[in-house]
C-alpha cells in the first residue's frame, strides 16, 4: 500500500513503465483499501515523477491539474467497456473455486463412463479370443455349473486331425450321424473367377430321438464349422420322446463335412442331447474361404394331456447359433430352462418356467417369460425388450426374483405381478435392473393389493423411466448426478375401499428424492409406509418415477 507525503514516495518501475488503463487500476491495487485520495495521490505521484523525476516539488496549481487530469482519464476509460473487471467483480474467487468443482466433477463422471465402456469391450475381446471358458454358468435358478461341460482346452485355433474331435470327457456318444458318400471331383466346389456361378448348397438330414422325461435335455455346439439356428417347438404327434431334426447344409465338397461330428450323447446327472463339434482341419483339409456349413436343428417337444407338458431341465449352449422358442408358454412348463448363445440374438414368443436364466452373449434377448421363482436376462451390448410375468406363493417367505442386465443395450420390460392364490393378495417380488448404458424403462402393469415389491434400477447414461403399479407401498429413494431433479409423478387416486395415496417427502434436493407412499386407511394403519422400496440411480441421465 501507498502510504505518506506524495513527494516521500519511491515509486515501483512497474508504475513507471505502464499505460493510463494500467496505471489506475496498478494504483487501486498498490493502495488497496486506501481512500479515493489516496489513489488520486498514486495518480498524480506516478504522472510527476514520470514526467520530470528530477524535479523536487509542484506548485498547488500543477497538482490541481494533475488531479483534474486523472478525474477526467478515470471516468473517460471507465465509462467504456472493458475486459478488466470493475470493483464488484474483483472478489470472485468462491464462485471461481465452485465452477472448478463443477468442472472436476464432471471431468470424473466422464472417465467414470469411458472407463466401464473399456471395460466391457475388454471383456468382448475376451470372449472373442476364447480365453473365457465357454461352460461357465451361474449357480442360478436351479440351474448349476455341473449341470453342463467343461469346454476348456476346446481352443478353435488347434488343428485336429479329422478323426479326432474334442468332445467333452463327461459325455459318451450313443449315435454319431454317418455322412453321405463323399462327392464327385469338382461338384459343389467355388472356383472363383467372374461368370462363375456359385452353386445352390447341398442338403443332408438327420433325426434323434430323446426321452421327454429325462432330468436334463442339453444341446451344444462347438468349433469353427458349428454355425447355424435352433428352434424349439411343440408337435402334434402323441408320443413321450423329444424329436431332433437337424438339416445340414454346406457349400463346397462334401468332405467338408468330415471335419465335423453330429452325435446323440449320454452325460451326467441323467442328462441326455445332441451336440455339434467341429475342427480346423490339417493343410489337406483347410476349406476354401467361400466354403462352410452350418446347421438348421428344430427340436419337438411331445404335445401335453389335460395340462401342460412338465420338462425337468433344458440346457443349450450354442455360441454360433440363432435361438427361438415358439409359442409354448401355456403348453409347456420347464422346472429349469437356461439358453446360452453368444453371437446371435435369442427370441422368446412365450415361455413359462419355475427357473429361467437367459444369456445372449452380445445378441438382443426378446420375447414373453412367466416364471415363479427366478428369472435372469443378461446380455453384453445387444437390447432387452421383454414382457415378463412373475408369480409368487404368498404363504412361502420366498421371494420371486427378476435380474435384467445389459452393458450398453437399452432396456425396455413390462411387468404384471401375481399371486397363485385366487385372491391375488401379498407376495414378494425382487426386481433388479442392472448397470446399463442405455435408456431402462420398466412399467409395472399390474401388481398384487398389499404386494410387498424392491425395484432397484442403475443407470449410466440413458434415461430411466420406472411406473409402479398403484398398489405399490412403501420408500422409494431416486438421484441423479446430474443438476436437474428427478421427476416424481403422483397419482392422486382414491382405490376400491375408499382409501386416499399419501405421500411424504424426507428429502428434496438437487439431483436426489426421498420419500415414502401409502394407501391412508380410516383406522389410521400406515403399516404400507414402509412395505416396500425403489431406489434408482443415474449418473448422467435423467430419472423419473411415477407412483
Amino acid at each position: 500500500m501507498i502510504t505518506g507525503s506524495m513527494h516521500n514516495i519511491s515509486l515501483p518501475l512497474q508504475l513507471r513503465n505502464c499505460g493510463r488503463l494500467e496505471l489506475i487500476m496498478l494504483c487501486r491495487s498498490y493502495c488497496g483499501a486506501g481512500s479515493h485520495s489516496s489513489i488520486k495521490k498514486c495518480f498524480v505521484l506516478v504522472i510527476v515523477q514520470r514526467s520530470s523525476p528530477t524535479m523536487p516539488t509542484q506548485s498547488m496549481d500543477e497538482e490541481k491539474a494533475l488531479l483534474q487530469a486523472y478525474h477526467d482519464e478515470e471516468l473517460r476509460l471507465f465509462e467504456q467497456p472493458s475486459h478488466y473487471p470493475n470493483d464488484e467483480q474483483v472478489d470472485d474467487s468462491p464462485q471461481r473455486a465452485s465452477c472448478r468443482k463443477k468442472k472436476v466433477r464432471a471431468i470424473f463422471k466422464h472417465l467414470a463412463v469411458f472407463s466401464l465402456l473399456l471395460l466391457g469391450w475388454n471383456v468382448l475381446q475376451a470372449y472373442r479370443a476364447g480365453r473365457m471358458s465357454c461352460g461357465q454358468w451361474r449357480n442360478y435358478g436351479g440351474i448349476e455349473k455341473s449341470d453342463t461341460w467343461d469346454f476348456n482346452g476346446l481352443d478353435e485355433s488347434v488343428q485336429h486331425p479329422p478323426q479326432d474331435f474334442p468332445w467333452p470327457p463327461q459325455v459318451t456318444l450313443e449315435e454319431c450321424v454317418e455322412w453321405p458318400a463323399p462327392s464327385p471331383p469338382g461338384d459343389g466346389e467355388y472356383h472363383g473367377g467372374p461368370g462363375n456361378h456359385h452353386p445352390s448348397p447341398h442338403s443332408f438330414d438327420s433325426s434323434f430321438n430323446l426321452p421327454s422325461s429325462a432330468d436334463i435335455l442339453a444341446f451344444f455346439a462347438r468349433g469353427p464349422l458349428s454355425v447355424g439356428s435352433f428352434n424349439v417347438e411343440q408337435g402334434t404327434e402323441e408320443t413321450d420322446q423329444v424329436v431332433v431334426d437337424v438339416t445340414t447344409k454346406w457349400h463346397g465338397p462334401r468332405e467338408l463335412l468330415d471335419l465335423v461330428q453330429l452325435c446323440r450323447f449320454k452325460g451326467e446327472k441323467g442328462s441326455v442331447g445332441v451336440g455339434i463339434v467341429s475342427v480346423k482341419g490339417g493343410p489337406h483339409h483347410r476349406p476354401h474361404h467361400r466354403h462352410r456349413v452350418w446347421f438348421e436343428v428344430n427340436v419337438r417337444l411331445p404335445p401335453g394331456s389335460d395340462k401342460p407338458l412338465e420338462i425337468k431341465k433344458f440346457l443349450t449352449f450354442l455360441p454360433v447359433f440363432s435361438q427361438t422358442v415358439s409359442d409354448l408358454g401355456k403348453s409347456v412348463y420347464f422346472g429349469g430352462i437356461g439358453l446360452k448363445g453368444f453371437v446371435s440374438g435369442i427370441k422368446i414368443n412365450s415361455l413359462s418356467a419355475k427357473n429361467a436364466y437367459i444369456n445372449a452373449g452380445v445378441g438382443a434377448i426378446k420375447g414373453n417369460f412367466t416364471t415363479s421363482s427366478s428369472l435372469e436376462l443378461i446380455t453384453s451390448s445387444g437390447e432387452i425388450d421383454v414382457d415378463v410375468g412373475l408369480t409368487n406363493d404368498e404363504k412361502s417367505d420366498k421371494w420371486t426374483d427378476l435380474l435384467l442386465a445389459t452393458s450398453t443395450g437399452a432396456i425396455k420390460a413390462n411387468l404384471s405381478l401375481h399371486t397363485e392364490s385366487d385372491s391375488n393378495v401379498g407376495g414378494k417380488f425382487n426386481i433388479t435392473s442392472g448397470f446399463s448404458a442405455g435408456s431402462v424403462i420398466l412399467n409395472t402393469i399390474v401388481a398384487p393389493k398389499d404386494s410387498t415389491v424392491d425395484l432397484t434400477a442403475h443407470g449410466s447414461v440413458g434415461a430411466i423411466h420406472v411406473t409402479m403399479d398403484k398398489t405399490f407401498e412403501g420408500k422409494f429413494d431416486v438421484g441423479t448426478s446430474v443438476l436437474s431433479r428427478p421427476t416424481i409423478v403422483e397419482r392422486k387416486e382414491k382405490d376400491e375401499d375408499g382409501r386416499e395415496r399419501k405421500f411424504e417427502y424426507s428429502q428434496v434436493g438437487r439431483g436426489v428424492v426421498q420419500g415414502n407412499v401409502w394407501w391412508d386407511a380410516d383406522d389410521g394403519n400406515t403399516d404400507g409406509k414402509e412395505r416396500g422400496n425403489v431406489e434408482i440411480r443415474n449418473s448422467l441421465g435423467h430419472v423419473s418415477l411415477t407412483l
